[in-house]
């Protein structure tokens, strides 16, 4: 899987491969970084680019050991499919 890069002037979570861009949305409110969408291009649908931004995500905010607050339907499914990841993330809530 590429590298994932956090681009900051774009607030954003970035995965990027033969020229498409898969990335997951944020903002800063306070001290917690709140996840607001994730976009995965069709080229990349069904391939698991999604799910692998998503999981290398929050294991990079579980290990900074960031408070997120999830707003993204995507992601907290994939922390339904893996509740070892989900009671590892401190989270305000996931609405």
């Amino acid at each position: 899987m590429p590298p994932i890069t956090d681009n900051t002037a774009m607030h954003r979570f970035e995965m990027t491969q033969d020229g498409a861009t898969a990335f997951i949305t944020y903002l800063w409110h306070g001290t917690v970084l709140v996840l607001l969408h994730t976009e995965v291009p069709a080229i990349f649908r069904g391939k698991g680019i999604g799910r692998a931004l998503v999981c290398g995500v929050l294991e990079r905010l579980v290990e900074a050991q960031n408070v997120v607050d999830i707003r993204c339907a995507f992601i907290r499914h994939i922390l339904h499919e893996n509740p070892a990841l989900a009671t590892r993330l401190t989270r305000v809530r996931s609405s």
